[in-house]
């Protein structure tokens, strides 16, 4: 995997669905008051989950760059 996925944070509405379907590389930053997933820098998922995550995101909010 040459490229690692990218979270947009204007577009990210924290539903976790990412998150569920490839935890070792998406986590939700609740740090501020709106909460967002972001992809962590060191991929742990297969990328056949991290691209399931990215077509199960509601608002398209995932890239890969």
């Amino acid at each position: 995997m040459n490229k690692l996925p990218w979270v947009d944070p204007k577009k990210c509405i924290a539903c976790g669905a990412c998150v569920s379907l490839a935890p070792k590389t998406f986590e939700l930053d609740e740090k501020d008051l709106d909460a967002t997933a972001i992809a962590k820098t060191k991929p742990g998922d297969k990328e056949e989950d991290i691209n399931l995550a990215i077509q199960a995101c509601p608002t398209a909010a995932i890239k890969m760059k």
